[in-house]
């Protein structure tokens, strides 16, 4: 379950730093909590959202790995990115969209 939770941390985070979906998730929380909205990412809040979210992902291999072997550890976490990335998307889909 941990590899599951470490490999959707990472998709997000490397979701995240993507300028298009930051745009929109901090949009929807400035919204939401009524401060003010338009912020922007920089390079290096890009670069250590990335770092984070590759991080991540290594953990969630590793753990993979150690709890089944190598064979079933990769397998299964090609399975959990697989499951990570597709329900991302679909939350993501769901937010509402920025307005252009």
């Amino acid at each position: 379950m941990i590899e599951l939770l470490l490999t959707a941390a990472g998709t997000s985070l490397l979701c995240v730093s993507m300028p298009k979906h930051y745009r929109q998730i901090v949009d929807l929380l400035a919204n939401r909590f009524g401060v003010r909205t338009g912020a922007e990412l920089t390079r290096t809040g890009r670069y250590a959202l990335r770092t984070a979210g590759y991080s991540l992902l290594a953990a969630a291999v590793y753990a993979c790995v150690v709890a089944a072997g190598v064979g079933v550890g990769l397998a299964a976490f090609a399975a959990y990115l697989t499951i990570g990335i597709f329900g991302l998307a679909l939350l993501l889909s769901l937010l509402p969209g920025r307005s252009a």
